[in-house]
């Protein structure tokens, strides 16, 4: 496991009752995790916003500016969105549902094609959240939510499975062929060379059941009737 020690650095705007949080400008977000030697380059970088402040920096387009700004910075993004959406200024006065419905469309497509959207319920949710997020890092946990994909090589490959079609041919046994032969041209013209891989008479007996399957002429199908209902 990787320790890490994360600085924390807030925007002056902003204000938090944590002593080891450092306050100074910031050129942009509003809370930055950084590690001088992990993230020099590449920190996580948030802007924090209430449903109020989402709701108009969405109409006059500065939110886009912000986000804009921050991905200059750094591909560690987060856009914190603090509060409950029902107890906003903006669902209580506004009572503009359907415009209230475009934003919530405009985080979702904010969320899949820029940077991740967040929501927290209080200022004591999102200091908690950042706890949490800092913790993660310092552990070597950021960016590991789902595990990687274990990629199992099989030894059974296209050839194995067409020959394992054949009556009598094992999965096992079309391994052993697959080595023997050259070629599936080479298995069909030599059928009787595959007793060569199985000394047994019980496998050369059904050497024998194979090649006269290969040799069996197919035949004409009988056509099928097909009822049809006409009523």
């Amino acid at each position: 496991m990787f320790i890490f020690l994360m600085e924390i650095l807030v925007d002056v705007h902003e204000s938090f009752d944590e002593a080891d949080w450092v306050t100074m400008p910031l050129s942009s977000g509003d809370i930055w995790i950084k590690e001088d030697t992990l993230l020099p380059s590449n920190p996580v970088i948030i802007e924090r916003k209430t449903w109020d402040d989402v709701y108009t920096s969405w109409g006059s387009k500065r939110i886009e500016d912000q986000i804009a700004r921050i991905l200059k910075e750094t591909d560690n993004g987060i856009l914190l969105i603090e509060g409950k959406l029902n107890q906003s200024w903006i669902w209580r006065n506004k009572k503009n549902y359907s415009q209230i419905a475009g934003l919530k469309k405009f985080l979702n497509r904010m969320s899949v094609e820029v940077i991740p959207v967040v929501f927290t319920e209080s200022k004591a949710d999102t200091t908690k959240y950042i706890h949490n997020l800092i913790k993660r890092i310092e552990n070597g946990d950021f960016r590991i939510l789902v595990r990687k994909t274990t990629i199992v090589k099989s030894s059974r490959n296209k050839y194995h499975n067409m020959l394992n079609l054949i009556p009598g041919i094992t999965l096992e046994r079309s391994k052993s062929l697959f080595n023997h032969f050259d070629s599936l041209r080479d298995f069909f013209l030599n059928p009787q060379k595959a007793k060569e891989v199985d000394d047994k008479k019980r496998w050369h007996t059904q050497v024998n059941k194979i090649e006269s399957f290969i040799d069996e002429p197919w035949g004409q199908t009988p056509e099928r009737e097909i009822i049809v209902d006409k009523s």
